[in-house]
């Protein structure tokens, strides 16, 4: 049932996009939706033939750290390392130049909706998923749990990238632990010294232990790269 959940989230807030869609959005580009779709679907057919994480989960020893505990509890704990592991993974590519050249087609969209979440390079997929299967086999994680992290995660970057728009109130309580969409989008700045920031994909605790938390700030912005945005754009925001 667990990995349901990605289609539970998608269908909720596509509906809500549609209802309360953020006003800073541009109206629907079909051809950008297109290219993001595109880019997901194939980077998921890559993944389902090779199902590192499951392989991993498969292959691992039961480890001291999640032997012999509650389910909830070593999922818990798999989750918060899969989750330290990506802020990581995603900081240094912004830090390492060869990094960034393929991290860079993800931050190149020049509006953000959920299609964004799926719009990465095939070799940052790659990267990704062996990033993940490291640490499910370095905690010994069985498959239900290997399962449900990634039907977690992968629910969060659909909702931090999603177009909702949620009362300033409820999105400053929820930033205090959980990444939201307006805390990511500022992310996706065009400014170097926005988008350098905000690197956690589930828990904003990230950010803040490690000095690259940033509020978001009020009024619209650009997003996308300088290089694909228009001199008046830039200028404007």
């Amino acid at each position: 049932m667990v990995v349901l959940l990605p289609i539970l989230v998608f269908a909720v807030l596509l509906g809500w996009q549609e209802l309360a869609p953020d006003r800073r959005t541009a109206r629907t580009d079909w051809r950008r939706m297109a290219t993001n779709w595109a880019l997901g679907i194939g980077n998921w057919l890559m993944a389902a033939l090779i199902p590192v994480s499951a392989l991993a989960a498969s292959w691992a020893s039961p480890s001291p750290l999640l032997d012999g505990l509650p389910m909830l509890l070593a999922l818990a704990l798999l989750v918060l390392a899969r989750s330290l592991a990506s802020y990581w993974l995603h900081r240094l590519a912004h830090e390492w130049p060869w990094l960034w050249q393929v991290h860079r087609l993800h931050h190149s969209d020049r509006e953000i909706d959920m299609t964004t979440a799926l719009r990465s390079h095939p070799i940052e997929a790659l990267i990704a998923a062996a990033m993940a299967a490291l640490v499910v086999a370095l905690l010994g994680a069985g498959p239900t749990e290997t399962l449900a992290a990634d039907a977690l995660l992968f629910s969060a970057t659909l909702w931090h990238h999603a177009a909702i728009r949620m009362p300033r109130r409820w999105s400053a309580v929820l930033e205090r632990v959980v990444v939201t969409p307006r805390f990511h989008r500022l992310h996706h700045s065009v400014r170097p010294d926005d988008h350098d920031r905000n690197y956690g994909d589930l828990l904003t605790v990230w950010d803040r232990m490690f000095g690259t938390f940033k509020p978001p700030r009020r009024g619209p912005f650009a997003v996308g790269l300088v290089e694909s945005r228009a001199p008046e754009v830039l200028r404007a925001h």
